[in-house]
């Protein structure tokens, strides 16, 4: 597979300048909160998110250097990867 390097949009750039100068920071963390009020299934919710995971190609992206620039690469994406959560 020919490797292709893209370039970051201005907001990914914004976030890898930022975490260059807060290295090792919590700064950068997206998170999220979900309130659900029902019985949950927490073994299908589990493996709902490790589909997500495995199908979305934003969760297999690689931040390279290239001449001293961010670029971004394209993993390769295993299918069926096992996800692990505790």
């Amino acid at each position: 597979m020919e490797e292709k390097l893209l370039n970051l949009t201005n907001p990914q750039k914004n976030i890898w300048y930022l975490e260059k100068f807060y290295n090792n920071s919590s700064l950068n963390t997206i998170c999220g909160t979900a309130f659900v009020n029902e019985i949950t299934d927490f073994s299908l919710l589990k493996e709902s998110i490790c589909h997500i995971v495995n199908n979305n190609y934003s969760f297999h992206l690689k931040i390279t250097l290239e001449k001293n620039e961010p670029k971004i690469e394209r993993t390769e994406q295993e299918t069926n990867q096992q996800c692990t959560y505790s």
